[in-house]
């Protein structure tokens, strides 16, 4: 092969010169040789075998004691081995959305992570965006958006919430659960996923309502349950809808939308999906307690102490009063969020 052709000839230079250390003929034939085996090593590098590029590039620095000819070549075989990872990486990274497309992209990795320096930055990248991909399509954790309408404006803001596992319920010696909490039991998300970043509006579930002239269950039963400040208990109140408040007023635009079912919350969902093309529905119980808990493990959403940090969110305070003085029998002692009832959406963002 080339590589026998090459080593007896360099075997009869040095023979050569041995005899006469500056004969011409045997230094050019040399110089040929190593030209010779720089060839070979920049035809392996691009057929992207760069590890018999290194073997040839290897034997080609034995030639010559310091040629300035391997520096340039090692150069340019480095740029033939960059040039083809971004390659791979820029047409790995095109359909990352589809599944089909992902799996090409990761066989793109798997050839780009064999010919790569270890460290290499673009491949170290296009690992992470393979993965994102692979998590969150076109998102990524922590991102926050809104989906246009087709009816015109933008859908509720929306976060992304990273992927991962929790450990979901109560253990067995943990003090003030039910046993509908338990066993505890680990939960684990593969994908992430979006969720509202603040509960739905009155303002926002009117415009599905005005959209599809859908009639929530208390618009069609003519009645809801809200509270009763005299007694402090909740009562069946006529008239009252999902345009009403907590205590059966009518309420702000900006307030959360009550007095409706599951059904009525999936069918706004359902709309949502509609308008956008996206997929929208509830959350489950567990994508919930995940996004609550946003990586912890304590016994609250803040962790264990027994108070809330400051404007946490529309919590139960013992610090709430009424209009009429009223304060709740069971409440976080020290806590107030400045809301008898339900607090504009978005207060605590």
């Amino acid at each position: 092969g080339a590589g026998e052709d090459i080593d007896t000839a360099l075997r009869a230079f040095r023979e050569v010169l041995i005899l006469r250390p500056d004969q011409p003929r045997a230094l050019q034939g040399l110089a040929a040789a190593e030209s010779a085996l720089i060839r070979q090593a920049e035809h392996s590098a691009r057929v992207a075998d760069f590890d018999s590029a290194q073997r040839w590039l290897t034997r080609a620095a034995a030639v010559r004691a310091e040629s300035p000819a391997i520096e340039d070549a090692s150069r340019r075989i480095d740029e033939i081995r960059m040039a083809r990872i971004a390659l791979l990486r820029d047409t790995g990274i095109r359909d990352l959305t589809s599944m089909r497309g992902q799996r090409a992209a990761r066989q793109m990795l798997a050839e780009v992570l064999r010919i790569a320096e270890p460290g290499d930055p673009v491949a170290a990248d296009f690992r992470t965006r393979i993965d994102l991909a692979t998590y969150y399509g076109r998102f990524r954790p922590g991102q926050q958006f809104a989906d246009e309408l087709a009816a015109g404006g933008n859908g509720p803001g929306m976060v992304v919430v990273p992927h991962g596992g929790f450990q979901m319920g109560a253990g067995a010696e943990e003090l003030g659960a039910t046993e509908a909490e338990k066993p505890a039991h680990y939960v684990r998300f593969s994908r992430g996923f979006a969720m509202s970043r603040q509960a739905v509006t009155v303002a926002e579930f009117r415009r599905f309502v005005q959209a599809t002239k859908y009639r929530p269950r208390a618009t069609r039963r003519g009645h809801s349950r809200v509270y009763d400040e005299r007694s402090g208990n909740f009562v069946l109140r006529s008239g009252v809808d999902w345009q009403s408040d907590h205590a059966g007023a009518r309420a702000a635009d900006s307030l959360p939308v009550l007095h409706v079912s599951v059904r009525d919350a999936e069918a706004y969902a359902e709309w949502l999906s509609a308008q956008t093309g996206a997929s929208y529905r509830l959350p489950s119980e567990a994508e919930f307690e995940y996004a609550l808990r946003a990586g912890g493990q304590g016994r609250y959403p803040w962790g264990n102490a027994g108070v809330p940090p400051a404007r946490f969110g529309n919590l139960t305070g013992g610090n709430d009063r009424s209009a009429s003085g009223r304060r709740w029998s069971n409440a976080f002692v020290g806590y107030g969020d400045g809301f008898w009832g339900p607090a504009p959406g978005g207060s605590y963002l």
